[in-house]
């Protein structure tokens, strides 16, 4: 995750119009952070990397 000048952390957040229309890119950057789709203004899906969902414990069938 990329932090600001404060420490605090910040994620890369996209439109759902957006990711559609990149979804490449977003697959792209969801290797370095996640991602956060939004839908009508909200927070809706986040985007993650293989690496970080096996990390969370959960095995893909």
């Amino acid at each position: 995750m990329a932090s600001d000048n404060k420490g605090t952390s910040t994620v890369k957040t996209v439109t759902a119009k957006q990711a559609h229309s990149n979804l490449g890119a977003v697959m792209e950057d969801s290797q370095h952070e996640p991602v956060i789709i939004q839908k009508n203004g909200r927070p809706y899906s986040v985007v993650i990397s293989v690496r970080e969902f096996e990390k969370m414990g959960i095995r893909n069938s």
